[in-house]
């Protein structure tokens, strides 16, 4: 099945991806990440070649293999979708040769006020990891069933009196609270802190490709604020959209940058 509609995010995916895979595809925004996938699958129904493309975020940690995007969700053997190596469609906005082709700055000096920014903000980095991974432990809220296990669609317990049934429900919230509490219990959140403080250390954040795929792009946006301002750049935000802008005037040379977003072609050409 030929894919001719990428669902993406927001505004900025679309503005960027329909400029580099203008005439390939058509680039429509699904809106938050969580909802793309049964978009996909309502959408599939009807024979529409759809796919999707997510922010990888704090949900995952950042693949191995960085050459193309990760595979999200799947259905029947066929993919549904896909998520970014690097932490969001920003930290792509921030690569170093990009940066250089669009200002002028030497490579190696931009490369230097990102990692910077990113040990500016190594604290905030580690403190968002250790929330996403108890996050990801969470289980879902079907799990907190309202019925029993067993029962068939249309039926009732036999047992239907009020102490029945409200016993049943205490030990179906125990359960289910028991599930939340290793996952948040303080064992579980200081085996995290510390794991990923010792991850994200200055060492590791002195170099661009591990910041690009470990930090927000938005935070990395936010921290280098004052060495913009020192450049002549006025607002982080003001500075996105001179790389954006320029993404979407020189789309072919954003490909040349961005290995990532070419081997997405070409798996999107194969699919």
């Amino acid at each position: 099945m030929p894919v001719n509609v990428l669902l993406v995010e927001g505004d900025l995916d679309a503005q960027l991806l329909g400029a580099v895979y203008r005439g390939l595809l058509t680039i429509e925004i699904g809106g938050p990440k969580n909802s793309l996938a049964p978009q996909v699958i309502r959408r599939r129904q009807k024979n529409d070649g759809v796919c999707y493309i997510r922010d990888r975020d704090f949900d995952f940690e950042p693949p191995n293999c960085t050459h193309q995007p990760s595979e999200d969700r799947s259905r029947n053997g066929q993919p549904l979708g896909w998520r970014w190596c690097r932490h969001a469609i920003e930290n792509y906005l921030l690569e170093p040769a990009l940066v250089a082709e669009v200002t002028g700055w030497e490579i190696s000096r931009f490369s230097d006020a990102l990692c910077a920014a990113a040990r500016r903000i190594r604290h905030y980095e580690v403190s968002r990891w250790v929330i996403g991974q108890a996050r990801r432990g969470l289980p879902p809220h079907h799990d907190l069933k309202t019925q029993p296990d067993g029962l068939k669609e249309i039926a009732v317990p036999d047992d239907l009196s009020e102490t029945a049934s409200l016993a049943w429900a205490r030990r179906q919230i125990t359960d289910f609270k028991q599930q939340i509490d290793v996952k948040l219990g303080d064992e579980s959140v200081g085996a995290s802190i510390e794991k990923y403080r010792a991850l994200l250390t200055d060492e590791f954040l002195s170099k661009s490709d591990q910041v690009l795929l470990w930090c927000s792009g938005k935070d990395l946006f936010a921290s280098l604020a004052d060495w913009l301002r020192s450049e002549g750049r006025n607002t982080p935000g003001d500075f996105r959209a001179e790389l954006r802008d320029w993404v979407r005037k020189n789309s072919e040379q954003a490909l040349e940058l961005l290995p990532e977003w070419r081997g997405f072609k070409e798996m999107l050409d194969a699919f």
